[in-house]
Formats: structure tokens, C-alpha cells, sequence
């Protein structure tokens, strides 16, 4: 039900999903048009995602709250199709406030200490983007350019 109604629908996609974006930057110091782009970004715009999963959250191998699905990871410069532990979510909110949750770890403090101050959504994207001991919130080396990209594209900055 979902890929037929808004999937194809860009401002019904970033509508749909932009309450729940909102409410973790409230709640969580993460800001919105960063949570938007990535939602986009990383569904192609709801074409795809693991169940509730719309961020490929990881998980826990073999655990009864998550599933063993493909992805593509980028490692030493080259994209590779590669089988990963995702989480399981229960609703779309569920999954927006479980992607908000992995900004809590230490390797992220800094950035999220940064947008509470700034309100920057470029900043903190970049701050996350940038690997630092392979601590970076994705592997592959475009996705701050790509996730800036929809940031601007879109006007989510203000959202």
C-alpha cells in the first residue's frame, strides 16, 4: 500500500515522513532534513527497504529482532553486494526513532552537540559523513554529496 501511494510521489514521501523527522530532532538533536535526505536517499524514495527498516539500521546476527538481508557497502573504493543483520521495526515511526537512536552512540556525540548549538543540517551531515576510524554513518564516500544534494534539491533545511 504504501510504494503505491506515495512512493512516486515526492512532496507526498517527504510529507509522509517529515512529523516523525521532526519529532527526533525535538527529542533527539537530529535534524530533520538530515533524517528526510536520508530516508530518500536510502529507500530511493520508498523503492525499497527492509520492512519498517527505511535506514538499514543494523542488527544483531541471528537475533529474533533481526534479518539477514543484501546490501551494497562500499570498501577501499568499490561498491560490494554484501548479506548484513538489519534490525526489525514494528511501524515506520518506530524505525525514524530507531535510525535517531544510532546517533546517541559516543562515535556521534560531538556532531549531535554540534546541531544543538548550530541548527546546521549541512554540518552535522558532514560531520557524520566524514570517516574517522571507519566511524562514519555510511560506507560509501558520495553519501554526503548525495544526501546534500537532496537537502538542497528539496529545501528540506528548514523542514
Amino acid at each position: 500500500q504504501f510504494k503505491r501511494t506515495i512512493a512516486g510521489n515526492h512532496a507526498a514521501f517527504i510529507e509522509f515522513f517529515t512529523p516523525g523527522a521532526q519529532y527526533t530532532q525535538r527529542v533527539f538533536n537530529i535534524p530533520a532534513a538530515v533524517t528526510l535526505a536520508q530516508v530518500i536517499l536510502e529507500t530511493g524514495w520508498g523503492a525499497y527497504g527492509i520492512g519498517f527498516n527505511m535506514f538499514r539500521v543494523k542488527g544483531t546476527a541471528n537475533a529474533a529482532d533481526s534479518v539477514l538481508a543484501w546490501t551494497k557497502e562500499e570498501s577501499n573504493g568499490v561498491m560490494e553486494r554484501v548479506q548484513r543483520w538489519f534490525q526489525v521495526y514494528n511501524s515506520y515511526f518506530d524505525g525514524i526513532v530507531g535510525h535517531a537512536q544510532v546517533f546517541q552512540h559516543p562515535w556521534f556525540t560531538a556532531s549531535v552537540a554540534q546541531f544543538k548549538q548550530d541548527q546546521n543540517a549541512l554540518a552535522f551531515l558532514k560531520n557524520i559523513s566524514k570517516p574517522v576510524a571507519e566511524k562514519a554513518y555510511a560506507t560509501d564516500s558520495t553519501y554526503y554529496t548525495q544526501a546534500s544534494a537532496i537537502i538542497n534539491q528539496y529545501s528540506l533545511q528548514n523542514v
